[in-house]
């Protein structure tokens, strides 16, 4: 039999908690990957909305259906990747985690407009585990709050409010805790007691 090898102290909760965070996120980029390769040339996640054709100047738009000749132009549909988060946002968004609700739920709307930049409408993909974590907290709480999308472009706010809508649901937020509404104005996310 060969002899006992000592296995040394036991790890802190912190350290236990920081190797849990970080293998949800290796999990979460791993599936994004798994889900990029099943189809290449599709959107990394169907969550973010229809995929978009370009249009000529860079543009993206959907293609025209059958409408009334009285609807001039057709539905825009953004395209343009999610910004990088920077470390120092997500370290933030890391330690939210011990915070009250609504300090964790504003860090993960200023990083995920932070990933939507100036005209994406996608989420930064190691922003989805941090969704998630939230919706847990949401779900065990009696509080809801309305979240405020807004964007210059009235077609972008409501965009960008229909992919929070598309994340919160896929990470399980029970209905009636988050209203989002969008609004034109300058791009910012904010929350507050519904």
């Amino acid at each position: 039999m060969p002899p006992r090898v000592p296995s040394g102290p036991p790890l802190s909760s912190r350290a236990v908690l920081l190797v849990g965070a970080l293998a949800l996120v290796c999990l979460a980029l791993f599936a994004a990957l798994l889900f990029e390769a099943a189809e290449p040339g599709q959107p990394a996640l169907a969550l973010d909305g229809p995929a978009p054709a370009t249009a000529a100047g860079g543009g993206v738009a959907r293609p025209a259906t059958d409408r009334p000749a009285a609807s001039a132009a057709p539905d825009v549909v953004f395209a343009d990747d999610p910004e990088p988060i920077p470390s120092g946002v997500l370290t933030a968004l890391e330690q939210a985690a011990e915070e009250p609700l609504e300090v964790e739920l504003a860090r993960l709307l200023d990083a995920l407009q932070h990933g939507f930049g100036e005209r994406s409408v996608q989420v930064e993909p190691t922003l989805r585990p941090y969704a998630f974590r939230l919706a847990g907290r949401l779900n065990v709480r009696s509080v809801s709050f309305l979240v405020r999308v807004s964007a210059p472009d009235p077609a972008l706010a409501e965009a960008r409010a229909a992919t929070l809508r598309n994340l919160f649901e896929a990470a399980g937020v029970a209905p009636g805790r988050l209203t989002i509404v969008p609004r034109r104005g300058a791009p910012v996310l904010l929350a507050e007691p519904a």
